[in-house]
């Protein structure tokens, strides 16, 4: 109503810029639908304040918000981290990042490069930088403490090491599969377990998963 009687309006926000993890869309959305000029501020961004200080390539990245606790929505977003190129920037409270830390190690390897920001743009302000081994160990001694951002450094591409051992790479499919992984993940955890490009693992579970059908047909 205001609006519509050509007053301005702020949309403003406690928890940093309005959007970002932030249910302030709704508003700007209905405001965008009922033909209102939206003016952005920029102001203090959490997520490019730490990607700015990670130290990792900033020409792509991608910002996933606060993770699944739990679930199939969880390891899937473990997947997408794990094989993703880009530099992924997530949120999480500091109850949680301990368990998100260890989440990400299982995923990505213990080797991947991570910053853990904390406090950004306020006085405690700190980056805790290294591997997730490290990252995770410094944090088991010392609980994080504030408004935490996670960076992790994106995928490296596989290295061609030479002729792929198609034998290992069907056996290591068969094995997942039969763990219960979905044909996606096996695909993967086979590419990443295996260094292989991910056509040439997705090409083992799917030789895999024809045989399988073959042999149930054979005893239907």
């Amino acid at each position: 109503a205001w609006l519509a009687s050509g007053e301005d309006l702020a949309l403003v926000s406690d928890a940093g810029t309005p959007l970002v993890s932030d249910p302030g869309q709704r508003i700007v959305e209905a405001a965008v639908v009922a033909g209102f000029t939206i003016v952005p501020i920029p102001g203090a961004s959490a997520v490019l304040a730490a990607l700015a200080g990670s130290g990792f390539s900033g020409d792509r990245f991608s910002f996933l918000g606060f993770p699944p606790r739990k679930g199939g929505e969880r390891g899937e977003l473990m997947d997408r981290v794990s094989t993703s190129p880009d530099t992924v920037v997530l949120f999480e409270s500091p109850e949680r990042t301990l368990a998100l830390l260890e989440a990400l190690e299982k995923s990505c390897g213990p080797h991947r490069p991570v910053a853990v920001a904390r406090e950004l743009t306020k006085l405690h302000e700190e980056f805790v930088r290294g591997t997730l081994a490290h990252v995770r160990e410094h944090f088991q001694l010392q609980a994080p403490r504030g408004e935490i951002v996670v960076v992790v450094s994106g995928a490296s591409e596989p290295v061609d090491t030479g002729p792929v051992d198609e034998g290992a790479a069907r056996a290591l499919a068969k094995a997942l599969l039969d763990e219960g992984l979905t044909p996606s993940r096996a695909a993967k955890e086979v590419a990443r377990r295996l260094k292989l490009p991910r056509n040439l693992s997705y090409e083992a579970v799917q030789s895999v998963s024809a045989d399988a059908s073959s042999d149930d047909e054979g005893t239907g």
